[in-house]
């Protein structure tokens, strides 16, 4: 733990009524004792401080107490924070306010007014002060089948107050009531020396719970029986069964080869139809090519022919200028050597030969561009023959490809009834195998036997030989600080929850023995605590646990007057008050006893001692 849990010390309580002097008792921190003569009220203080630490019941008043009707009780807690307790005699809620105040009234610094009820859901003086000690919220196990009660404050209390019966009683050192340890005192104790509680551990139902969920569990096994016999169709064995699924599965299967085979006969058909037709269009888009480039060959020989026709116009009236020069003026009859214009002859007869050689050049790209054009042209022709040719091919796979089609819709459907069939077949099988398993799972059911006291696993809350070991260890070193005489092995025994000293239990001593045993169990545990760092209210209040130093009842039997003399002689009384007195720094510890202490007590321990004419109240 990261920080050491706090201890709470008691330093006052207080009686309190509207026409009473208050009565007053003053506790120190550490060794207390309170003794003095019987029907005094020593016990009854201790009582009060139980009722005000949360127990549910009113205070049974001394008669002496009439007319006080409140206590009040003064709290140190180890950070130095001091508290306020403030209760009715008749029960009811705590009244808590910080500081040590003569009276709590609502004004009062962080005053509260707190339920005594346990309740882990709503604010209550036992969460309160767990939380002031530092205890988490935890679950104890109440029995083997791990039901749960919430650790409280009055389940802590346990091992802060033992009362005069608790410390006399044969019971184990344990238990607050009844002859044997509980699963609920086993976990009690584990928690608080380990911190280890039950909520991990898993609840079982009971027996009757049990056997009602079985019952529960027949009846609805029964009725799906019933309903799936219902839909078994009788008019078949179990053998005709498998042998109409042995047909039907055989009858799925090639039903579903036809449709592999008629699909990939399809696929075949689209593939060969798809070539085919990419094939037309790509014949007639070369066709479609040659005609284009036919188009523009026309065109070109058109501008050709143009141009050998003008050439051959310049060629000729070249020709007829030249005649005309060496001929009389058609106009006027002169003789050429009379003519005045200059025609440049010389001129025209180069453009003449110019236009004659044009005209052969035109004449020869005419003639290659006709025999291209022819060639396009005879392609094209091809190119048409071979489309007329792979139209009806492609048709004829179009057809093939269609009616394949138009068959599949029958293939499937064989295929779709063949699987239908099976499964119908085998729905059938299902329901037979299901209501064998279910006549199996009744009959197993039936077979089980419901246990009479279930048990949850790990539902065992006793501490392990290792931490019981270690307790025992404390125990003896307490043991041996009182001078308690033998002690050579002390063991706390786990099935009783008890302990063993020498070999012998303590519920087989007398009562002095039995008192000093518990006694010692109890300081034990406070101590443990303290070295463990483990949380612990950091007090004990123990009523009569020097049992043995009183006047001998006429009731003791000769086995407690043997035991009790034991003691006296071992001197257990100095050494028992020395040793507590030396633990002042562990806890507090409010011892009440009839007999007088030794005299040579230390100064730091307080005595409230009541003689034969004063009591408590």
């Amino acid at each position: 733990m990261s920080t050491a849990p706090a201890r709470m010390r008691i330093n006052r309580l207080t009686y309190r009524g509207p026409e009473r002097k208050p009565v007053i008792v003053e506790f120190g921190d550490g060794l207390n004792i309170v003794w003095g003569a019987s029907n005094h009220g020593k016990s009854f203080m201790l009582q009060t401080i139980d009722f005000m630490l949360g127990k549910r019941d009113p205070l049974d008043m001394l008669g002496e107490g009439s007319g006080l009707d409140q206590c009040m009780l003064w709290l140190t807690f180890s950070d130095g924070s001091k508290l306020t307790l403030q209760r009715a005699v008749a029960g009811g809620a705590i009244e808590t306010a910080a500081g040590h105040l003569d009276e709590i009234v609502s004004g009062a610094n962080e005053y509260q007014k707190l339920n005594a009820k346990h309740d882990e859901r709503k604010a209550n003086f036992s969460t309160f002060l767990l939380d002031r000690f530092g205890f988490r919220r935890a679950k104890l196990l109440k029995n083997e089948r791990a039901n749960k009660s919430s650790f409280s404050l009055r389940l802590l209390f346990r091992y802060a107050y033992i009362n005069e019966d608790q410390i006399f009683s044969k019971a184990s050192v344990a238990i607050s009531e009844g002859r044997q340890p509980t699963a609920e005192d086993k976990s009690l104790l584990k928690f608080l020396v380990t911190g280890v509680d039950g909520s991990a551990v898993a609840e079982v139902p009971t027996g009757g719970e049990l056997k009602a969920a079985k019952n529960a569990k027949l009846e609805v096994l029964q009725e799906l029986l019933s309903e799936t016999q219902s839909r078994i169709d009788g008019s078949w064995t179990d053998e005709e069964l498998e042998k109409e699924m042995d047909a039907a599965e055989a009858e799925r299967d090639g039903a579903e080869a036809l449709v592999r085979e008629h699909q990939e006969a399809i696929d075949a058909a689209r593939a060969s139809l798809v070539s085919s037709s990419n094939q037309v269009r790509e014949t007639e888009a070369n066709a479609a090519d040659l005609r284009a480039m036919v188009v523009r060959f026309n065109e070109l020989r058109s501008t050709l022919v143009s141009d050998t026709a003008r050439l051959a116009g310049l060629e000729e009236g070249g020709f007829l200028l030249r005649k005309f020069s060496v001929m009389n003026c058609p106009l006027c009859g002169a003789d050429p050597e009379y003519h005045h214009h200059d025609h440049e002859l010389g001129m025209l007869e180069a453009q003449q030969s110019a236009a004659e050689v044009e005209i052969k050049k035109i004449t020869a790209e005419l003639s290659e561009l006709d025999t291209a054009i022819a060639r396009a042209n005879l392609e094209v022709s091809e190119y048409e023959n071979e489309i007329a040719k792979l139209r009806p091919t492609v048709e004829t796979k179009r057809a093939t490809f269609r009616e394949l089609q138009g068959d599949d819709r029958g293939v499937r459907a064989r295929f779709v009834e063949a699987t239908e069939t099976l499964r119908s077949l085998q729905r059938e099988f299902d329901r037979r195998v299901q209501a064998d398993r279910l006549e199996g799972r009744i009959e197993k059911l039936n077979e089980t036997k419901v246990p009479g006291r279930p048990k949850a696993e790990d539902a065992d809350p006793s501490l392990s030989t290792t931490e019981a070991h270690e307790i025992a260890k404390v125990v003896k070193r307490v043991l041996v600080a009182w001078g308690y005489p033998g002690v050579d092995t002390v063991i706390f025994d786990l099935k009783a929850h008890d302990l063993i000293i020498d070999g012998k239990e303590r519920k087989q001593n007398g009562k002095g023995v039995r008192a000093i045993l518990h006694s010692a169990f109890k300081v034990a545990i406070l101590i443990y605590c303290h070295e463990q760092g483990r949380p612990h209210p950091g007090f004990l209040l123990l009523d009569t646990p020097l049992r043995a130093y009183r006047e001998p009842e006429k009731s003791d039997t000769p086995e407690d007057r043997e035991g009790d003399a034991e003691l006296v002689k071992a001197g257990i009384a100095d050494r028992f008050y020395a040793h507590l007195n030396e633990l002042r720094e562990v806890g507090q510890f409010i011892v009440v006893e009839n007999n007088d202490p030794p005299n040579d007590l230390a100064s730091t321990i307080k005595q409230i001692h009541y003689d034969g004419g004063q009591g408590l109240l």
